[in-house]
């Protein structure tokens, strides 16, 4: 993920006004990010501090996670709430796409499943997403379960007007010819439970 230079300031700006204190920022760091501000920064001015931290997010490639991390921190700031918007427009955090036990339910399914089939079903899921790759580059190598839950819960929970992308995600698994079938009768009952459960009509 890459910032303009007005953007960069937005960031600053935002970051500024949502953590008007050193201790309210040394916290969302921690909390969101688990790394030690006075590490990364230093502990002198604020605005200083706030734009280490930005160029310290940029060369470690942790924009994206700082982004969502302050909003998730101070979701009401106005400031971080209009710049959060603007990066990731089709993300909406205050929405409970699913319940964690759900999600848990989810992942012991695809735990079964070979990453290379979940990567190009996630993609296939965004396809309509402008510069996906540019917008989530943890796509082209899916690693693990917590960066999928990121990318279709967090940061584009909704792609297709009222329908949760997770929905579509599974939905696509189902129709798979790759995934043992025992495992998409799995995730066929899944979907079931929680398209019924949210009122959704399938197939989508």
């Amino acid at each position: 993920m890459k910032l303009s230079k007005d953007e960069r300031r937005e960031l600053f700006e935002a970051l500024l006004d949502a953590y008007p204190n050193y201790n309210a920022l040394e916290i969302m760091v921690s909390f969101q990010l688990d790394e030690d501000l006075e590490a990364i920064a230093g502990t002198g001015i604020l605005k200083d501090v706030v734009f280490k931290l930005i160029k310290w997010a940029e060369t470690e490639e942790k924009l994206e996670p700082l982004i969502i991390g302050a909003y998730k921190e101070n979701p009401g700031n106005p400031n971080l709430q209009a710049f959060y918007q603007k990066q990731f427009p089709f993300a909406s955090p205050s929405i409970n796409i699913i319940t964690s036990e759900q999600w848990n339910d989810l992942i012991s399914i695809l735990s079964e499943i070979d990453y290379d089939i979940l990567q190009e079903t996630c993609r296939e899921t965004l396809k309509n997403i402008k510069n996906i790759e540019e917008q989530v580059p943890q796509i082209i190598n899916l690693k693990n379960l917590r960066i999928l839950k990121e990318i279709l819960l967090e940061k584009y929970p909704l792609t297709r007007g009222d329908i949760p992308t997770i929905i579509e995600f599974a939905e696509r698994l189902t129709k798979n010819q790759q995934i043992a079938h025992t495992d998409k009768e799995k995730i066929e009952y899944w979907l079931k439970k929680i398209a019924n459960e949210k009122k959704i009509k399938l197939p989508i």
